[in-house]
């Protein structure tokens, strides 16, 4: 990670309170992980992985020149006599061996065979015909050889793809075609998900009096199920500060990132800022000017940054799609998981409740003739809604001065897939 100035130390940041967001993000990718450490695996199974050094070929695509083509290779200098008639010589296959063809001959060959020595086109069998042993020209030939060069595709020790690359099914295919069999990529970076909430059961459980379904740990499960990530997952945790802590513990000890969710407001039932307490985490940041997630926060344990995110599942989502992905891909130096943020216009105007940074479901649409899709809020509701995410194109980024923010104003939308 490169960094424009000193990176803060954790003593300048302890008792941050209610920060701006673009510094809370800041202190977020300043903290994240150490990239992890590279290990080498087969090709078959590096699909998402992220490429620890750069990827290089073993031996030239094709590694001989090969034909192009079913048909007959011959001697650029024998197509004069080819309407005549030449000598057949022996037949050239696929995974075979070049064969030595006797001069002026014309050998039959199929595509992908190794050409002779001294051929050096193929003529399509669909313009030839076979008489008393020869081989005619039947038809004017084409102006192409028809021949595939050795290193056509790819030369030897060329490089495939830079370090940070994430690994897909076409690279690695080249890479096989190249003679790769094992590359270097990056560790998993291991991810740790605490959560909290006596009120919390599992999806399909039948719940008793007080209690709702458990959502957030369900998308944060799906959403950290990448080939480039290892879930570790310390289930729920009951709103006390000692078994808090105790999984706190258990997590940096075995994560590179740790994510709680739940319990991390001020109020006596929240057990997550107690726990942190217990264990001696040193709290980088707590409280951030924003709308939904206000709650997020950032602490340090043992060298591994743990975030905290709100038990509200709108708000949980948007401190991780905007907070922990950053973290996550900082660390990986790889756009893992494909974000991309689009400038759009508000369809109509906003009113912000408050002039903190506010995140809102929006759809888009892009009109012809236009460059910039237009952005219409879909709901504002409150952190607890999950229904307006799954109706969205992006979440809205809404800031700027002022709380009216009107219609055409320029928005960065994050999109979601």
């Amino acid at each position: 990670m490169t960094l424009h100035s000193p990176p803060p130390t954790i003593c300048d940041l302890t008792g941050r309170h209610n920060i701006r967001f673009k510094d809370a993000l800041g202190l977020a990718r300043t903290f994240a992980p150490n990239q992890p450490t590279p290990q080498q695996v087969p090709l078959s199974s590096s699909t998402g992985r992220v490429l620890s050094a750069p990827l290089f070929a073993a031996h030239s695509v094709p590694p001989f020149a090969n034909a192009a083509m079913d048909g007959y290779a011959i001697a650029q200098r024998d197509l004069d006599r080819a309407a005549y008639g030449l000598p057949l010589g022996p037949a050239i296959l696929a995974g075979h061996a070049p064969k030595d063809r006797p001069p002026g001959a014309a050998s039959p060959i199929t595509t992908g065979a190794p050409m002779p020595v001294g051929a050096d086109i193929v003529i399509e069998q669909e313009r030839c015909s076979l008489r008393g042993g020869r081989m005619f020209l039947t038809t004017p030939p084409s102006d192409k050889p028809h021949v595939r060069a050795a290193g056509e595709d790819v030369k030897c020790d060329a490089q495939l793809a830079p370090a940070g690359t994430i690994m897909s099914p076409r690279l690695a295919a080249l890479a096989s075609a190249t003679g790769l069999k094992t590359i270097a990529v990056q560790a998993p970076l291991r991810i740790a998900l605490v959560s909290t909430g006596d009120e919390l059961v599992a999806a399909g459980e039948p719940l008793s009096p007080g209690q709702i379904h458990d959502s957030t740990r369900m998308f944060l499960s799906a959403e950290l199920q990448k080939p480039a990530l290892r879930l570790i997952d310390f289930g729920v945790q009951p709103d006390h500060p000692q078994p808090v802590a105790e999984a706190l513990r258990a997590a940096v000890a075995t994560a590179d990132l740790v994510v709680t969710t739940g319990g991390a407001s001020a109020g006596r039932a929240d057990p997550i800022r107690a726990a942190l307490t217990e264990t001696g985490a040193t709290e980088l940041f707590h409280g951030v000017k924003m709308r939904p997630g206000k709650p997020l926060g950032l602490h340090h344990l043992d060298g591994v940054p743990i975030v905290t995110l709100p038990g509200n599942p709108f708000a949980a989502i948007v401190g991780y799609y905007f907070v922990v992905r950053a973290m996550i891909e900082t660390s990986l130096g790889a756009n893992i998981f494909d974000t991309a943020q689009v400038d759009a216009r508000l369809s109509a105007d906003f009113v912000r409740r408050r002039e903190v940074l506010e995140f809102a479901p929006v759809r888009l649409r892009t009109d012809q003739g236009s460059a910039r899709p237009t952005a219409t809020i879909i709901a504002r509701g409150s952190s607890a809604c999950l229904s307006p995410l799954v109706a969205a194109d992006g979440l809205a980024v809404l800031g700027g001065r002022g709380k009216l923010l009107s219609a055409g104003t320029h928005v960065s939308v994050l999109k979601l897939h």
